[in-house]
């Protein structure tokens, strides 16, 4: 009796698992979640927590709720890449959302999973290992080439004439962005008078800092994580240098401003980012963020958000769900509206989209310009 017993448990155990499956989608979601770069994962979870949670209130995808499956990789690339295998392998999962950064969305590429993976964040321009077909990225964020391209194009717009840079050396992202900028800015007539190089983890910057003190330029362009950029700004200030700081969508963090400890310093400061909260077409979302968490919805978050609408829509549209059917329709995105504006998933799986850029000035965030795809490419020596 006590066999049976077990025995029927099992199967009802079994049986409610399956029953279970049928009735959701299982999304994969691989983020940095502790470590030195927790704030990217946590704001992007947030947005694709909310998302989730709006799809499944709605109805889910064919009455197919979404179910999250959540991994922290820790911040690191070697633990990206096995969270990676874990959610398409032992958790079956029909697509991936993450990593936020660079090094970790190519680490989970190089694993070749085999299924979709959603970048939400990551604008290094050699993310996939491959191309064509076999191509599982889609991201959904611009690229360094494109921000490179804006931030130079809004400097010169400007006024400003000599640049320095300062790069961190082991950062895809810095490196990237860095190397596209000093290309741009110099083919709209500018000059980089300097470029210097930190490390991840570094606190003290004085010495770099001087070094590039010795030369002058209009605006420094910094491309880094705000662990070490918030040191630098204030170093920076501390040693007296006053030149317009330039930076990209990494700089959109409101830990920023507790580090820098002085709205004081935050002021000349340009960077690029994914979408401006002002916009009206923003409003919603806004809304229900700040319900949702009692604060400001940052970049990763709407980008977070938007990766999960994206993935709801494609599954919409496959007849069994299955991943190279939503990889397919991933594949056709054209001119779809999203929080962080209208996309466009060319052949190499980029995103064609604008490239914001927010003012900040006493601390205060404003738009300062909104660049479309085709005005970024128009390169002349008057923009």
């Amino acid at each position: 009796m006590r066999r049976i017993f077990i025995l029927l448990l099992v199967v009802s155990l079994l049986f409610t698992a399956c029953a279970q499956s049928e009735n959701t989608l299982r999304l994969g979601v691989n983020l940095e979640l502790t470590g030195r770069l927790a704030w990217y994962g946590d704001a992007t979870l947030k947005g694709i927590k909310l998302a989730a949670k709006e799809v499944n209130a709605a109805g889910g995808i064919r009455g197919k709720r979404i179910e999250l499956v959540v991994l922290d990789n820790r911040s690191e690339n070697a633990e990206a890449a096995l969270a990676a295998i874990r959610l398409a392998g032992r958790e079956n999962v029909k697509t991936i959302i993450g990593p936020s950064t660079s090094g970790g969305v190519k680490a989970s590429l190089a694993a070749g999973c085999g299924v979709p993976i959603l970048v939400p964040s990551a604008t290094a321009d050699d993310l996939a290992p491959k191309g064509g077909a076999d191509n599982e990225m889609f991201r959904i964020c611009y690229t360094d080439t494109m921000q490179g391209k804006a931030i130079a194009r809004f400097a010169v717009k400007k006024g400003i004439r000599t640049a320095a840079i300062l790069t961190e050396s082991s950062s895809d992202y810095s490196r990237g962005m860095s190397q596209v900028f000093a290309k741009t800015f110099k083919a709209l007539g500018g000059t980089v008078t300097a470029q210097e190089y930190y490390a991840s983890g570094e606190t003290d910057f004085c010495t770099v800092l001087t070094k590039l003190k010795q030369q002058p330029f209009d605006a420094l362009l910094l491309p880094g994580y705000y662990t070490e950029a918030a040191l630098i700004i204030r170093q920076m200030h501390e040693l007296g240098i006053k030149a317009v700081l330039l930076s990209g969508d990494a700089f959109d963090v409101p830990a920023l401003d507790e580090l820098v400890q002085s709205r004081e310093y935050l002021s000349n400061i340009y960077f690029t980012d994914h979408y401006a909260p002002a916009g009206k077409e923003h409003s919603d979302f806004a809304r229900s963020y700040h319900k949702a968490y009692g604060e400001q919805a940052p970049a990763y978050a709407a980008l977070g958000y938007d990766c999960v609408k994206l993935f709801a829509l494609a599954v919409q549209k496959t007849e069994g769900a299955a991943t190279a059917e939503i990889a397919q329709q991933l594949a056709y995105t054209t001119d779809y509206s999203g929080v962080t504006g209208v996309i466009t998933i060319d052949e190499n799986h980029n995103a064609l989209k604008a490239v914001h850029i927010i003012e900040l000035q006493n601390g205060k965030r404003s738009e300062a310009a909104e660049i479309e795809p085709d005005n970024i490419n128009q390169f002349t020596k008057n923009p």
